[in-house]
């Protein structure tokens, strides 16, 4: 019997209470929302900025395409 109420004390000491296990669980989910949060802000400024890399080669590509098309020369230019 006296072993029993030793054991006991002891469990008692060395758990996690109800409570604590709570506020773990709370801070961790807390922590995860920020993080997930932080990781979707980022993918969507990384698709962005993927998006405006794409347009800015397809506008150099067309400039180049227009650069190399040779234009037919006239003798007169004038209006008119």
């Amino acid at each position: 019997m006296a072993t029993r109420k030793r054991w006991l004390q002891r469990s008692r000491r060395t758990g996690f209470t109800l409570l604590e296990s709570l506020v773990s669980v709370t801070i961790t989910a807390i922590a995860g929302t920020a993080l997930f949060s932080a990781i979707g802000a980022s993918l969507g400024t990384s698709y962005s900025a993927m998006n405006h890399n794409i347009a800015t080669g397809l506008a150099d590509q067309m400039l180049d395409e227009l650069a190399a098309v040779r234009f037919p020369v006239t003798s007169d230019t004038r209006p008119g």
